[in-house]
């Protein structure tokens, strides 16, 4: 069953208030098992601390059910400025959203322009982009 959907955020900047409340994810956004979420590199990296820090809270992991886990890996995801995960009752809810960012992410493209790059914090730099003026 696949009833994550996440992927690593989108890294452009979309400018102006045409793309206010734009969906983070980006193009490869996709849906997931449990099983695959846990190989994902920025789960996998932190898997550890998220099992100490359920421990710590008296609980142990191996007894917890798939959807105890899932909880908390997502909450411990959700402070993530890389990357997200969401997680749904069925595996169509989280098809259904995923196909809905696809197309948010396709629209938002045709409307917009790239403008120029801007160097963030950390050095890199990352596409900027404008409301396409339609004539």
């Amino acid at each position: 069953m696949k009833n994550f959907v996440g992927g690593y955020y989108d890294r452009r900047i979309f400018e102006g208030e045409e793309f206010i409340g734009k969906t983070p994810f980006g193009k490869d956004i996709n849906t997931y098992s449990f099983e695959e979420v846990l190989r994902l590199p920025f789960v996998e990296i932190f898997l550890n601390y998220i099992i100490e820090q359920y421990e710590e809270d008296g609980e142990k992991w191996e007894d917890a059910t798939e959807e105890e886990k899932a909880q908390a890996i997502i909450s411990f995801v959700e402070s993530d400025e890389i990357a997200g995960l969401l997680y749904f009752e069925t595996e169509e809810e989280a098809e259904k959203y995923k196909q809905e960012v696809i197309k948010e992410i396709e629209e938002i493209e045709e409307m917009s322009v790239f403008d120029c790059l801007e160097q963030d914090g950390e050095g890199g730099f990352r596409e900027v982009y404008v409301y396409k003026e339609i004539w």
